[in-house]
């Protein structure tokens, strides 16, 4: 799980984060943990907590489960290339 706040108290951003909790459906954006390091967040939404009186850029507070592997990213093999035989085209 991770614990992140929403950039610039971002209203947009909130609506995502319910709507990914409410579909349980992973999205991916960008937030501030509580150390003020800006970070990547990938997964499902499970809470938005939303604070008045909190500092800004600190009112949105979201909790959101990693997406494991496939949210960290991966690496690219850039020797591999696709091999195989062209597609026959008919004649038109």
């Amino acid at each position: 799980m991770s614990q992140f706040y929403i950039r610039y108290d971002s209203e947009a951003e909130a609506r995502r984060c319910h709507e990914s909790r409410d579909a349980r459906v992973p999205i991916t954006m960008m937030g501030q943990t509580s150390d003020g390091l800006i970070k990547v967040f990938a997964g499902v939404v499970q809470s938005v907590e939303y604070n008045p009186t909190g500092d800004s850029g600190r009112r949105f507070s979201v909790t959101m489960g990693d997406q494991g592997r496939a949210g960290r990213g991966r690496l690219r093999d850039s020797a591999r290339k696709l091999t195989g035989t062209a597609f026959p085209l008919s004649n038109l």
